[in-house]
């Protein structure tokens, strides 16, 4: 199995200069190393299919995936963000970036918009938990308010409870692809959970991207694959014995009727998955690109990877190379709903020509109101999306550390996934810290 293959797929965007755009005077260390090349097909462990009743507890239908950013493989040690650069244009970008696998990040942005970074407004960023994760990629909240998270280097889901407290809740720590039980002594194992949600029987889905496979948690952790037998392209049945293929799931999301839909980010396409495993292709070629249009035509996505559904069944995806938001009506018409495109920080209108900019978005959320929460990685910022596509930051300011208060001050590491209670309240996995973080507005 090639570990963590998630991070080296971010990490290439980061070592190309993708992602790192955020001119600063400041410098820093970065906490992680970032791991270069791209991993190859996963092999698959075997073991028993086990069962086991469910709780009477619900998870709450809310929930959001994202990319893992740990120090795993074969990338640099610590390395020195970037110094200062200048920006063109009436748009000025945010602080420094993370370290990266090249050492050095400089860059700026052009156009419109206002200069990221949080205006605060109430906003308040607290540490929600222990600092001992393992490079958290994927958040969901739970109805009681509890949050489930993916540690992708240690293979394992957790459960913090409302006080931030952790309990392993399903995968014994091995690699590998096992159904079984939950909890750490339990028989289930992933490799590289990336992305989690929770549908409206309570039941949890994760984005196991190192087996190339969808998993369902059960209220008690057991573990059964949904669909995805190995590393490829193909629509098909479910199960572990299916024919269905997934090539890098990154990130999931479920509607009110089960369905799962994936960003299949090495596949380029969103996939759907009923709730007895069939997959289908929902948009993508299969080839990286950037064009809007219909969903089996015209379309092209590049590396999406966070994924929501609103109640009227749009579908919102973090399209990681173009560095945009797009937007798939139940129709199958893909538009751009913020980021024009180029790698930076900036605030402003949305639209393929608006003056928002992101770099390298991976985590997505979305509220009642419709607005969306995005995990902007390469910024290390938490942008916020109104319905018309108007992008402002909640909370960062460009500079790479582990900083609380308020919004504008607070800092992150590589944040990478985004949760949102039905209180406003989203939390954050902010990998490189290996923490929950809370937002409060």
């Amino acid at each position: 199995m090639a570990p963590l293959r998630s991070l080296a797929l971010l990490a290439s965007w980061v070592a190309l200069g993708a992602c790192m755009c955020n001119p600063s005077a400041a410098t820093g260390t970065s906490s992680s190393a970032a791991a270069s090349g791209s991993g190859s097909s996963t092999g698959s462990s075997t073991g028993s299919s086990s069962t086991g009743a469910s709780s009477t507890g619900a998870f709450a239908a809310s929930s959001t995936g994202a990319t893992s950013g740990s120090s795993s493989g074969t990338g640099a040690g610590s390395s020195t963000a970037g110094t200062s650069a200048s920006s063109s244009g009436t748009g000025t970008t945010g602080g420094s970036s993370t370290g990266s696998a090249s050492g050095t990040a400089s860059g700026g942005s052009s156009g419109g918009g206002t200069s990221g970074g949080s205006s605060d407004g109430g906003v308040t960023v607290t540490t929600f938990g222990p600092a001992t994760l393992e490079s958290p990629a994927g958040v969901a909240v739970t109805l009681d308010g509890n949050v489930l998270v993916c540690n992708s280097l240690s293979n394992q889901i957790d459960l913090l409870d409302t006080s931030g407290a952790a309990t392993p809740f399903a995968g014994n720590g091995v690699m590998g692809l096992v159904d079984g039980t939950g909890g750490p002594d339990g028989t289930a194992e992933f490799d590289d959970p990336n992305g989690i949600a929770v549908d409206q029987s309570g039941n949890a889905y994760v984005a196991d991207y190192g087996n190339d496979a969808i998993r369902k948690l059960d209220q008690s952790g057991n573990v059964t694959t949904l669909a995805g037998n190995g590393i490829g392209f193909a629509d098909g049945t479910g199960g572990p014995s299916g024919t269905a293929k997934f090539y890098g799931p990154w990130a999931v999301a479920v509607d009110s009727a089960g369905n799962v839909y994936v960003a299949d980010s090495e596949n380029h396409r969103v996939r759907r998955v009923d709730p007895n495993g069939n997959v289908s292709t929902v948009c993508g070629s299969g080839d990286a690109g950037d064009l809007d249009g219909t969903c089996g035509g015209t379309a092209a996505l590049d590396d999406p990877t966070g994924i929501a559904v609103d109640p009227a069944g749009n579908l919102y995806v973090c399209d990681l190379g173009t560095n945009r938001i797009r937007k798939i009506d139940p129709s199958g018409n893909a538009t751009t709903l913020a980021g024009n495109g180029v790698a930076g920080f900036v605030d402003g209108s949305g639209g393929r020509n608006g003056t928002a900019e992101f770099a390298a978005p991976s985590g997505l959320a979305i509220d009642g109101a419709g607005n969306l929460y995005v995990a902007d990685t390469g910024n290390d910022a938490i942008r916020k999306v109104d319905p018309s596509g108007n992008t402002t930051t909640l909370a960062g300011n460009g500079l790479f550390g582990h900083v609380d208060g308020p919004g504008s001050s607070a800092e992150f590491d590589w944040p990478a996934a985004v949760a949102v209670d039905d209180a406003g309240v989203i939390y954050v996995g902010d990998s490189f810290n290996n923490c929950v973080r809370k937002i409060t507005q």
